[in-house]
């Protein structure tokens, strides 16, 4: 009987995991939902600041800017890598932090310096004695534009200053729950094609589970104008225009917030993808409790049906013995 209550007892604790697990997924499938919505309202503005610089800034300060200049040899690399705060996601950080290896290994000159966004890769850089530029955590309750925009300012004064010649950013794009693709890209400098294929980049979010009543079933990803058909005005043409203060003054404000824009971006799909990862995650951990507790409650029925059986055989051994004296 001692078999017999370890079994039972080990079912009610797997019974409570699945209880925990299923919890988890909802809660995570609920914060994804948010976070998603969140980023099909960042797209408009970002790629809305793409098209007018991708229209303007040719004719206005051409390469001229700061953030736009390419050095002729990259001595130092900034790398901004962003993770999630906590685990129960699967291989959702470590793959992340993979891909950062590998973008830190391949980096040219000295070490590159490194700035993380989540606990999980901060830990995993100053285990391994990264050179840590900044560390934020704790920010993913309260991301807000304002906190990319600090992040994007810590960045443009490392790169201008000289300090860094080139900046990427590693995270893991969003494509839906069950898929992310981790990502890493250069986001200084800044490059006018790249700005101009921003603007005329297509909106891949694809509707989870839940979805259909905001995308519809079947509903397709809306795509922005190509970026062969955003017309450049020449200098005649910008006469019909009225700037305040002046072109170059909006060009300046617009690089800024359009490098903090793709940060934000960066932060945004990162955070999808975590809660996206971790709600897969769940569910396979509640899947895999079910079929547990199945295992386990076929053993417990056989456990119990032996000794029943052998219950049995002892009453009519002894009412054998009896009659036989």
């Amino acid at each position: 009987m001692a078999n017999l209550r370890d079994i039972k007892r080990r079912i009610r604790s797997v019974t409570g995991t699945q209880q925990i697990t299923r919890a988890m997924k909802m809660v995570a499938a609920a914060k994804l939902r948010r976070n998603q919505d969140r980023l099909i309202r960042l797209r408009p503005f970002s790629d809305g600041i793409a098209t007018l610089l991708a229209r303007f800034l040719p004719n206005s300060i051409g390469d001229e800017h700061p953030l736009l200049v390419s050095r002729e040899s990259v001595r130092k690399r900034l790398i901004i890598v962003v993770t999630g705060d906590k685990g129960l996601c699967g291989a959702f950080n470590q793959n992340i932090m993979k891909r950062a290896h590998y973008v830190f290994a391949d980096s040219p000159g000295g070490t590159p310096l490194v700035l993380t966004i989540g606990r999980k890769g901060h830990m995993a850089f100053r285990r391994e004695g990264g050179e840590i530029m900044r560390h934020y955590e704790d920010i993913y309750d309260k991301i807000s534009f304002t906190t990319a925009r600090t992040i994007a300012q810590d960045v443009e004064d490392v790169f201008v200053s000289g300090d860094v010649d080139e900046v990427l950013v590693v995270y893991s794009h969003f494509v839906s729950p069950i898929e992310q693709r981790i990502t890493s890209f250069p986001v200084l400098p800044l490059k006018i094609e790249h700005i101009r294929e921003s603007a005329g980049r297509e909106e891949d979010i694809r509707p989870g589970a839940g979805d259909a009543g905001a995308s519809g079933t079947g509903a397709k990803p809306r795509r922005n104008r190509a970026a062969r058909d955003i017309e450049i005005p020449s200098e005649d043409e910008r006469e019909v225009y009225l700037f305040e203060p002046d072109i170059v003054s909006l060009c300046n404000d617009l690089l800024s917030r359009y490098l903090a824009s793709e940060i934000f971006r960066a932060i945004l799909e990162n955070v999808a993808s975590e809660f996206g990862a971790r709600m897969t995650a769940m569910e396979n951990a509640t899947d895999n409790a079910s079929d547990l507790i199945d295992t386990l409650t076929l053993k417990y029925n056989r456990a119990r049906q032996t000794s029943i059986t052998r219950e049995i055989l002892e009453v009519s051994s002894g009412a054998e013995a009896m009659k036989d004296g």
